[in-house]
């Protein structure tokens, strides 16, 4: 029997092929699908005959897979059908040629900055695949060579078995956590426990829980509500600015990236210490788990983590501080 190694090398990439037609506009995605981030476990499989930038391709096209509930086989349609077009490479767009990115789509598919996202290549990818009829039942290197026009003809059979292996080595990679239907209260971590209490005998001023967990864990928002509040507030002890989009330290003062929602009920929820600005506006609709940032390391903070308060009204003052336990326990949600 021959070895993984073996197998990867005799099974190399190749590297072409343009998709025929524009896929529709949407996906046949879960109303509820979960939040996917990539597990604390390390890849480590490199080694087995692929480049970081292949695996980091493929590691998206599985995620985009997995957060739409797409069976499993999609993930192996998806890595097929990349590996036998880019090899897993994001394609610069050629002279002679127009395709672009993992997938290796033409234009159609959308501006060569989107095709080069390798996010937005794989989603684009699955709302096609979706709308093959029968793809479920279809092996999975057909339903590659019908979503990707037959480019490559039977180099999709050819690259499914390799393709195979590293969808393989993928399972795991991916940690799913559900969140509640929009318009209900949601962990804004799911899946991480608490640290640090509401105002303990120690730490009086601590006006909520921390969350530590790894950097660029998304962020969700516990509630429906209206962004109040994006701001970077980071100082020095002299009061000098700090940056927020660097780590900050405990000889840091304040939030660093943070941001404030006010809920449907007029209570408000407060995200501290994210790795970067947020990625919503104030006067912004959210809904419950919506994704609004990522665990970062921003303001006064020694390790990733996020600070999350809750407040009975708005604005929000020390006096308005309530313990989130209990916030959410009222609202039917564990923080755990």
């Amino acid at each position: 029997m021959r070895s993984v190694l073996s197998v990867l090398a005799a099974a190399p990439f190749v590297l072409a092929g343009v998709l025929a037609a524009a896929p529709p506009a949407a996906a046949d995605a879960p109303e509820s699908a979960p939040v996917c981030v990539e597990s604390d476990a390390a890849v480590g499989i490199a080694t087995f005959g692929f480049l970081q930038e292949q695996i980091d391709n493929a590691l998206m096209i599985h995620r985009i897979a997995t957060e739409r509930g797409l069976p499993e086989s999609a993930s192996l349609i998806g890595v097929t059908a990349a590996m036998t077009d880019s090899g897993l490479r994001n394609l610069d767009p050629a002279e002679e040629s127009e395709a672009a990115g993992v997938f290796a789509q033409s234009a159609d598919w959308g501006t060569v900055e989107q095709r080069r996202e390798p996010g937005f290549a794989a989603g684009r990818f699955f709302d096609a695949m979706v709308d093959v009829d029968g793809w479920r039942d279809m092996p999975p290197a057909q339903v590659a060579r019908e979503v990707q026009g037959a480019r490559q003809g039977a180099g999709y059979a050819a690259h499914q078995p390799t393709a195979a292996i590293l969808v393989n080595l993928l399972q795991g990679e991916i940690d799913c956590r559900p969140v509640l239907d929009a318009g209900r209260y949601t962990h804004p971590v799911p899946g991480v426990a608490s640290a640090q209490q509401f105002q303990p005998p120690g730490n009086p001023g601590h006006n909520g829980v921390d969350f530590l967990t790894a950097k660029g864990t998304p962020i969700l928002a516990a509630g429906d509500g209206t962004v109040v509040t994006v701001e970077c507030n980071a100082h020095t002890g002299d009061g000098a600015a700090y940056s927020c989009d660097v780590d900050g330290s405990p000889q840091v003062f304040g939030c660093g990236w943070y941001m404030e929602i006010l809920h449907t009920d007029m209570t408000l929820t407060r995200y501290c210490h994210m790795a970067s600005a947020p990625e919503v506006s104030v006067g912004e609709k959210v809904t419950a788990g919506q994704v609004i940032g990522a665990i970062g390391s921003s303001g006064n903070s020694s390790a990733p983590h996020l600070h999350f308060e809750t407040h009975s009204a708005y604005p929000a003052w020390p006096e308005t501080a309530v313990n989130p336990v209990g916030y959410f326990t009222d609202r039917g949600v564990e923080l755990g």
